[in-house]
């Protein structure tokens, strides 16, 4: 459905993928005999931009804040030098087209405007693989076949590439080394018939003053698709750090560019990824046994203001009622048997990295946790989220790509990481560690194959488990998620799990180092839908 165009350079992909997955042969573009002063086309990118500048349709969106502007996809410039393609080489930039280009609204993410008239700035070397004569561009590439809304931070967001999961070397979703990544791997599969328009903000306000109404208009693809590569949580204005806003105002942006045909393709849908990141699945799924989520109650902010004393109480002994009620009982941390002994882990929604969980062994420890995790500076979580214990020595985390509910095998996981906290010291969870299979069978499972072997097995039935409640809370199933499931060794050959968390794409890697590519692909055949 569309003409193949060549990949940059050597280093890239040759090839294309469309939304099945499918990938045509790449056929060759050759780019005639240019003089000076020829008029051009070429497909500008940010990433290739050495001093940062991306065209905005008008000055006022250069200026003001978010700053919006397209940062991957077609512009006008002149040739400055004769170029003959029998003297191009791929690996020497000096071989390269020399360009100028067009006078127009040219800003950086901070609003400072490029001085037209500076030539050091407005030329630049590109492969001619990214040059059109005018006009001569392709269908392809003169109606995209994607466009893409890209919020992100205004200030450089370092990768923050480990951390206790970590993301390896592709860093967190909001850095721009990650950012960098996924926009590479769109320009290697589509070569340059896409389109890229980055709004740039530098607060929690800022996402209140985009109307998709008036961003709709600027795009020309056949398919749209917008992603934030932002980190929501429940602190006032994301407590000041970079990347951080305020979970419900990114919430609000959403669901507007959703009713305006702006449709969310990372992390997920607004209401499916408020379900998720907010946690409130814990307390509804914990009820359906099969899904194994250990006994949760949530715990009204207003009731630890009250009496954190009286509320910690009282969320014990709502978490008692529960295992009578459903025949299921709690258990201590530290012990494979079941008592009445207070243990657990309290936690609060929109926190990532582990931080924001609290581990208690007794009343007086919960009523710390919850006055700890609703008193945090400029918090507004409405509640906490108390949850029984769940005995286990090794935590799978199973990355699902792919699901389709009508094909089961496409409910194998992609990938399965082995990962443990070594530790629970001061209340918290420390000491992350990551292991391969056998390091997991060996340090985690005294070397019991068969107790590893079920635990994997039960992990894969829950996986089943879960397509029909993902799909009751969204009739398409998310493109990529990641089920941790908690495993213990509970005699020799057996083993119980739990599951511990739905984590929403976005989430780092574990060690998976493949991860990034597959993740992006699928990403990406969710961003291929085309419009009615």
């Amino acid at each position: 459905s569309f003409e193949p165009v060549p990949a940059r350079d050597s280093t890239l992909h040759a090839a294309m993928v469309t939304a099945s997955g499918e990938a045509p042969p790449l056929a060759p573009t050759i780019l005639p005999r240019l003089r000076a002063g020829d008029r051009l086309d070429v497909f500008h990118r940010l990433a290739d931009e050495k001093n940062g500048w991306f065209l905005t349709h008008c000055a006022l969106a250069g200026i003001s804040r978010p700053r919006i502007g397209r940062t991957e996809g077609w512009a006008e410039a002149t040739a400055t030098e004769d170029w003959d393609p029998a003297d191009f080489s791929e690996g020497a930039p000096a071989t390269w087209v020399a360009v100028r280009w067009a006078p127009g609204h040219w800003y950086d993410r901070y609003g400072s405007r490029l001085d037209s008239s500076n030539d050091q700035l407005m030329t630049q070397r590109v492969p001619p693989a990214l040059v059109r004569r005018a006009g001569e561009r392709s269908q392809a590439e003169r109606c995209p076949q994607l466009s893409l809304v890209h919020v992100r931070w205004g200030e450089p967001v370092p990768p923050c590439c480990e951390g206790p999961g970590g993301w390896g070397a592709i860093g967190a979703p909001p850095s721009d080394v990650h950012i960098g990544r996924w926009e590479r791997h769109v320009f290697e599969s589509l070569g340059p018939t896409y389109e890229v328009l980055s709004v740039f903000v530098n607060s929690s306000d800022d996402l209140a003053k985009l109307q998709p109404q008036l961003l709709r208009p600027l795009f020309e693809g056949r398919s749209l698709a917008a992603l934030y590569f932002l980190w929501p949580t429940a602190r006032e204005d994301g407590h000041g750090l970079e990347a951080f806003v305020e979970a419900e105002k990114l919430l609000a942006l959403m669901a507007r560019m959703e009713a305006g045909g702006l449709s969310t393709s990372f992390p997920h849908p607004s209401h499916l990824y408020r379900l998720l990141a907010s946690k409130a699945w814990l307390a509804q799924a914990c009820l359906c046994p099969q899904l194994k989520v250990p006994l949760t109650t949530r715990v009204a902010r207003q009731e630890v203001a009250r009496d954190p004393k009286a509320a910690a109480d009282r969320a014990l002994e709502a978490l008692a009622h529960l295992g009578a009620l459903t025949g299921r009982g709690a258990t201590r941390s530290g012990d494979s048997g079941s008592d009445d002994l207070p243990s657990g882990v309290a936690k609060v929604g929109w926190s990532w990295e582990g931080k924001g969980v609290w581990h208690f062994d007794s009343a007086q420890v919960l009523s710390e946790a919850l006055q700890d995790l609703t008193g945090q500076l400029g918090g507004t979580a409405d509640s906490v989220f108390v949850q029984a214990w769940a005995p286990g020595e090794v935590e799978l985390r199973l990355f699902l790509v792919g699901l389709d509910a009508a094909r089961p095998e496409t409910w194998a996981p992609a990938h399965t990481s082995y990962t443990t906290w070594k530790s629970h010291e001061m209340h918290a969870f420390h000491l992350f560690r990551k292991f391969d299979r056998q390091g997991c069978l060996s340090e985690c499972f005294q070397g019991d194959e068969s107790a590893l072997a079920d635990a994997e097995m039960q992990a894969r039935e829950l996986i089943g488990h879960w397509i029909p409640w993902l799909l009751a809370q969204s009739h398409e199933l998310p493109s990529v998620l990641r089920l941790d499931v908690l495993a213990h060794r509970s005699a020799p050959g057996q083993a119980t799990i739990a599951t511990m968390e739905l984590t929403e794409l976005g989430g780092c890697h574990c060690g998976w180092e493949e991860g990034p590519e597959v993740i992006f692909a699928a990403m990406l055949r969710s961003c291929l839908r085309p419009l009615a």
